[in-house]
């Protein structure tokens, strides 16, 4: 059950703040999908956002009639150079390996281990070079939630 002020509380969200709106169903056992944006402006009668969705972004405003919840959330990133390093390096590792322990003038072992070495330096590399970043998403507290809601 909501709380009597719970709109108020939407309204005292300052610009730029993350949040996820979740609205009411479309059709009866329906779930909308919850949209993730950042607050641009708030009424009395609605929420209007930047809604966020893979590489888009675009201004969408939402009637506080047809909104179920409104939750903070932040984003987080999911950069992590050393992980795709050491990806970069198993892989390309391996596949050095492979490469050099069937290579018909050299000893199997020490030839693999070399490839392995050599190889999985290079992948290492490459691997922290790349380009490769997500977000993560925590949610954070209930802002409102409307009468409807369950």
């Amino acid at each position: 059950m909501a709380q009597e002020d719970g709109w108020a509380a939407v309204m005292r969200l300052p610009p730029q703040t993350t949040v996820t709106v979740s609205l009411s169903p479309p059709k009866p056992h329906k779930r909308a999908r919850p949209r993730l944006c950042r607050v641009l402006q708030v009424s009395s009668d609605s929420i209007t956002c930047g809604v966020i969705a893979r590489d888009q972004q675009w201004i969408e405003q939402f009637a506080r009639d047809h909104v179920q919840q409104i939750r903070l959330e932040h984003i987080g990133t999911t950069n992590n150079a050393l992980r795709r390093a050491l990806v970069g390096a198993a892989i390309a590792g391996g596949l050095g390996a492979a490469a050099y322990a069937t290579s018909v003038e050299r000893h199997q072992f020490a030839a693999g281990a070399s490839g392995f070495l050599y190889f999985g330096a290079i992948g290492a590399f490459v691997g922290a070079g790349t380009a490769s970043e997500g977000y993560r998403l925590e949610h954070g507290s209930v802002v409102y939630r409307s009468n409807s809601a369950e």
